[in-house]
């Protein structure tokens, strides 16, 4: 008996390009017929490339003659089936974590278990692009948390910085502690989200910024380790432990 089923589930982070969009279109060209079992009536596929400027609707990616996304691009969304609300298959890439989801429709026999089929074929596709992205966009309350956070680490750091100058000579190495939690806290709740959004394209203007944040990142450690080697030693020689 035939039965209809929607399914909705939400994208991890991942790095989406050109090849791997071409993936999932082949997938729902190829896979899903045969997965549902049926003859689709006049099925059809759209590729939307959203960026700045406007919306591009494809009719496959391989349209896109370009190697790289647009630098502006929102979102890229798949669509392969009937109609949206019959035997339909909707993959939205975009780097609002809330929007990225796939979405299933199906009308057929088994429709729960083939529904299920069809997000673990997508879900595999995806997997070798996963990021670690989602670690910048934490549960509402635990970002909520950590805003609030960030104040109270300053005002430690500055009343530290209050003490009398043999002081903070003596203890730097402690010190320094709430200074480096206060500046990492003000980086990852102010700019972190948006460096690194949930989903990432492959342009230009991504590669920049990826090359700019682990540059930023590793010299950022850099300093750390050398400034805390050096307090060490001038501790050593200044108090001889």
């Amino acid at each position: 008996m035939k039965t209809s089923f929607k399914r909705e589930s939400k994208i991890s982070s991942c790095h989406i390009d050109k090849q791997t969009v071409a993936y999932v279109e082949r997938y729902l060209t190829e896979d899903v017929p045969q997965i549902i079992g049926i003859e689709l009536k006049d099925p059809s596929l759209n590729v939307h490339i959203t960026d700045s400027d406007g919306e591009q609707i494809l009719p496959s990616i391989t349209a896109y003659q370009y190697d790289k996304l647009p630098d502006t691009t929102k979102s890229i969304s798949l669509s392969y089936g009937e109609s949206y609300y019959t035997n339909s298959v909707n993959v939205n890439f975009t780097s609002d974590i809330v929007g990225a989801k796939i979405t299933i429709n199906i009308f057929c026999e088994s429709s729960k278990e083939k529904s299920h089929a069809i997000l673990n074929g997508i879900t595999n596709i995806l997997k070798p692009c996963k990021t670690f992205n989602y670690l910048f966009h934490p549960h509402p309350f635990l970002q909520g948390a950590l805003t609030t956070l960030v104040p109270t680490m300053w005002g430690i750091s500055f009343m530290y910085l209050g003490n009398k100058v043999y002081q903070v000579i003596d203890l730097a190495l402690s010190h320094s502690i709430p200074c480096v939690i206060s500046i990492l806290l003000t980086i990852y709740v102010i700019t972190g989200w948006k460096l690194k959004p949930s989903i990432t394209f492959d342009t230009a203007r991504q590669a920049r910024i990826n090359r700019m944040t682990h540059f930023l990142f590793y010299s950022f450690l850099g300093f750390i380790l050398f400034t805390l080697i050096g307090v060490v030693i001038i501790r050593k020689k200044l108090f001889g432990f």
